[in-house]
């Protein structure tokens, strides 16, 4: 029985907490103007993939592999 009220309770205090959280507005002046991606003239190559409506993947590469930085798996 304790059990069943602790569920209850949990459930209660979740719902009222659900129900009074107040909405986040988004910031009306838009993206920020540029990301911090390192030197210009590096080489870059951008993906951009669709994962839903309203919402996109990009993924940016930029520059090139260093040899020097290299790792073994055991």
């Amino acid at each position: 029985m304790a059990i069943r009220r602790l569920t209850v309770w949990a459930g209660t205090m979740l719902l009222a907490a659900t129900l009074t959280a107040q909405p986040v507005a988004a910031s009306p002046d838009g993206p920020p103007p540029g990301l911090p991606l390192g030197p210009r003239g590096l080489a870059e190559t951008r993906t951009t993939e669709t994962l839903q409506p309203g919402v996109t993947l990009t993924t940016i590469v930029r520059g090139a592999a260093d040899p020097a930085h290299t790792w073994t798996v055991e």
